[in-house]
């Protein structure tokens, strides 16, 4: 009776370890598969959260005095534009030398391009050859092909002239002007900045991935070592899509990711060494995004 006790469950015991296992295989081949949307979806919050609702308030209400003055409907304009004289009024106030320009609306564009490095290297050698025949129109379809990015399109208001501009609109008002009311709005309208932040993509995964696996190390060593090498993955796409430009930029960041690996592998891992190769991943991935505005 023991024995066949024990035989059961010892059976017990090894699905449960079986269904253990393959359920944490899973959550590790979900968490590597969504580290691109995550990535997008941490930017778009952490991007969302600069926006300014009164300063975006005044642009739409901006907006609306637009409508109102080519509708003829001067009584709602002149209040709507002491509203606005108003809001500005705080906001100078609130901002004035620490922000010049107010962030009023945030875009988020994700260039879901090349994932694969062999894929990438041998598209590259392909621009390379199209480039010296000078077939740039092919080449640069090419190279759009590789593009792997998050793109962040952020509309600004400049506070202190949209202010000034605003404050002329008020006076064209109160003269009964309204044509060149409407002429000085619209040029206050045309003021709003649109910058752009590109963000290499492969490189924010990276930093999630390590993020994911210092959660996981002390519980599933296994795990964390295969999140470790999606990371690994991870930085040299970013290299053979260029965005990481050298060797030696990437090799410091590759011989931490094994070191861990090794240290992880010995449950000897700490969460410092985690903390710390998450800092130079994002470092580099500072290093790699670029910022212009836009036209």
């Amino acid at each position: 009776m023991r024995t066949l006790l024990g035989f059961v469950l010892g059976i017990l015991l090894s699905i449960s370890l079986s269904f253990s296992q393959t359920t944490s295989n899973q959550t590790t081949k979900q968490l590597m598969e969504s580290a691109g949307k995550r990535s997008v979806e941490q930017v778009r919050a952490g991007e969302i959260e600069k926006v300014i609702q009164e300063a975006l308030k005044v642009f739409q209400d901006s907006q609306k005095l637009l409508f109102q003055l080519t509708h003829n409907q001067i009584d709602d304009a002149k209040k709507n534009i002491k509203e606005i004289q108003n809001k500005l009024d705080k906001l100078v106030k609130q901002y004035k030398g620490k922000l010049d320009r107010l962030p009023i609306q945030v875009v988020i564009i994700e260039v879901e391009g090349i994932d694969d490095i062999d894929v990438a290297q041998k598209l590259k050698k392909e621009a390379k050859k199209l480039l010296e025949e000078n077939d740039v129109p092919s080449a640069r379809d090419i190279l759009n092909a590789l593009r792997n990015e998050i793109v962040i399109e952020t509309h600004y208001l400049p506070l202190e002239i949209y202010k000034d501009t605003i404050d002329l609109v008020a006076k064209f008002l109160d003269k009964g002007n309204v044509q060149k009311a409407v002429e000085t709005l619209n040029i206050a309208l045309g003021t709003i900045e649109i910058e752009q932040t590109i963000i290499p993509k492969p490189l924010a995964e990276a930093v999630l991935l390590v993020q994911d696996a210092k959660k996981r190390f002390k519980k599933d060593k296994k795990s964390a070592v295969k999140l470790l090498e999606e990371a690994k993955r991870k930085l040299k796409l970013a290299k053979a899509l260029g965005y990481i430009r050298t060797e030696k930029e990437i090799e410091p960041l590759i011989k931490d990711i094994e070191s861990l690996e090794k240290e992880v592998k010995k449950e000897t891992a700490e969460k410092v060494l985690f903390e710390s190769l998450e800092k130079k991943i994002k470092k580099a991935q500072e290093k790699a995004t670029e910022t212009k505005q836009r036209k």
